[in-house]
């Protein structure tokens, strides 16, 4: 495959193993590594990344220099309205900043926090996880209605035939259903053996497959375009 710039594209390859998944190449780990954040500021930033993007405005440093000039001592003019007009301007915007910026955080709190179920290896089923606990080769199980909280191969599907429908509204807008299919190479792992577990134990039985054969899976690495992902 290649990039759009006509450079060879970057590739990883996720491998499911009975004692886990391995990802290839090792990166170094970090926690909540599925986690969104869209805050720009932390307790120590606020206040100097606040006035750092209001002076990038040219009307800011025109009425700051004016307060400055005005604060020159023989020019006899009263500096303390304007200096204090500038200082409150300038603190009112950095507590809006903080305003909104409270209100992205809680935002994320809630994004973060949502729940998925994922399988457990230990306890072999699937348990509830937060979104920003999951991490590259987690089995999730999704049901009808649920979100994606990641880029997501659908390994199986409850159709017989692998079909499955996605809704891309918060992507491209679009309100259309779009039918996709899993895998038929994946789907074939699934035996009529286990016709008789029954719907909670059907997808255990599916995922613990899944790392008993060692499925290896090679994905582009991370890019811009939202639409496209060679897997």
């Amino acid at each position: 495959a290649a990039a759009e710039d006509g450079q060879p594209a970057a590739f990883l390859k996720i491998r499911l193993k009975r004692d886990g998944a391995v990802l290839m190449p090792e990166r170094v780990s970090k926690q909540h590594a599925n986690g969104i954040r869209t805050t720009r500021f932390t307790a120590l930033t606020w206040l100097p990344k606040s006035l750092y993007l209001q002076f990038r405005r040219a009307a800011n440093i025109y009425f700051v220099s004016i307060a400055l000039v005005s604060t020159i001592p023989f020019l006899e003019a009263k500096w303390q309205p304007k200096v204090l007009t500038v200082v409150m301007i300038l603190v009112a915007q950095a507590l809006k900043d903080l305003y909104e910026d409270c209100k992205r955080r809680s935002d994320d709190q809630v994004e973060n926090t949502r729940l998925v179920r994922r399988f457990d290896r230990e306890t072999e089923s699937f348990e509830e996880a937060q979104w920003c606990e999951i991490d590259s080769g987690d089995l999730l199980l999704l049901q009808k209605g649920d979100a994606f909280p990641a880029d997501t191969m659908v390994c199986a599907s409850a159709d017989s035939t692998g079909t499955f429908y996605v809704a891309t509204k918060s992507i491209d807008g679009e309100t259309n259903l779009k039918e996709r299919f899993a895998p038929q190479a994946v789907g074939d792992l699934v035996d009529p053996k286990d016709d008789d577990k029954d719907e909670e134990g059907r997808p255990a039985a599916i995922a613990l497959r899944l790392f008993d054969i060692g499925l290896t899976i090679s994905l582009e690495t991370p890019h811009p375009s939202i639409m496209d992902m060679n897997c």
